[in-house]
């Protein structure tokens, strides 16, 4: 009598999912007109190394824009921040800016966007994010537009396109509803998108969302508005610093081999088996 011998190794190599982590944010707004500054606290002192990226926006009653500068944008510490975008909407006349800052000093929670280049302002709005993870210096590219008239379908706004040039950017789309009567939901096109708790002032529909860019190359971060108002939009890419880069998980594998015992003193005799993937197989028959 002929004994199977089925001998079955499983490889599967664990999946290794890291990146840029978001830690806390906050958002904050003026309606007053009476103070231009306005000042976002988070919950927690910003650890130090990390990023902090702040979508900041004012509606002044002036069709001219302003000019806006890294020291628009002010922390409790002493670091300085970096104006990455502007993009202006004349017509509604509000204007926003994306503003980010690596490897703070940390140790602070408050956050204030300077309304000091207009006399007044009708209102001002702002959304800050903590963020470990980027590598210092770590801005890559990104791009921004205003949309007359925007849509309500399913990831019916978005920043407009533009191309990273590293694999595992952590990518944001920062918007701002025109006339503020729309609510926000994360995007899930072309990557699934998150907005951050406490990370929407709803009063004036501002909001970031971000996600991950397994693999670099054209993007275009994209959100779900309640309204069809026009907004005012900025994506953008930043680097992750070394070892945080995410990996996709790796492809099980599956090794099988399998012999027929034979009689006393004959060799064996191998059975070939199917592929993984197979839903039944008949072994081969053994000689009489």
């Amino acid at each position: 009598m002929r004994t199977l011998l089925i001998f079955v190794l499983l490889l599967c190599a664990p999946s290794v999912w890291a990146g840029a982590s978001v830690i806390q944010a906050a958002n904050c707004a003026n309606a007053s007109g009476s103070t231009l500054d306005i000042t976002c606290t988070l919950a927690s002192n910003v650890t130090a190394g990390n990023a902090v990226i702040v979508f900041a926006q004012m509606s002044t009653g002036n069709s001219t824009p302003p000019s806006y500068t890294g020291g628009d944008v002010v922390d409790g510490g002493s670091d300085s921040f970096t104006l990455l975008k502007q993009q202006d909407d004349t017509v509604n006349q509000q204007y926003g800016g994306l503003w980010y800052k690596t490897g703070s000093g940390g140790g602070f929670t408050s956050v204030t966007f300077k309304g000091t280049h207009f006399a007044t302002a009708i209102f001002s709005s702002m959304v800050v994010m903590e963020v470990s993870g980027l590598l210092s210096n770590g801005s890559d590219t990104g791009t921004s537009q205003t949309t007359a008239t925007g849509s309500s379908a399913t990831n019916g706004d978005a920043t407009g396109s533009f191309s990273t040039s590293f694999d595992g950017e952590f990518i944001i789309g920062a918007f701002m509803d025109d006339t503020a009567s729309g609510t926000w939901t994360a995007g899930t096109s072309p990557i699934p998108f998150t907005i951050p708790a406490n990370g929407q002032y709803t009063g004036y529909a501002t909001t970031i969302e971000y996600g991950t860019q397994i693999a670099h190359g054209a993007i275009n971060p994209a959100i779900t508005n309640s309204a069809t108002d026009g907004y005012i939009a900025i994506g953008w890419g930043f680097r992750v610093a070394a070892g945080a880069v995410p990996r996709p998980p790796t492809q099980m594998m599956m090794g099988c081999c399998a012999m027929e015992i034979a009689a006393a003193g004959q060799p064996p005799n191998p059975v070939p088996l199917p592929q993984t993937g197979q839903k039944s197989f008949r072994l081969p028959r053994g000689e009489p």
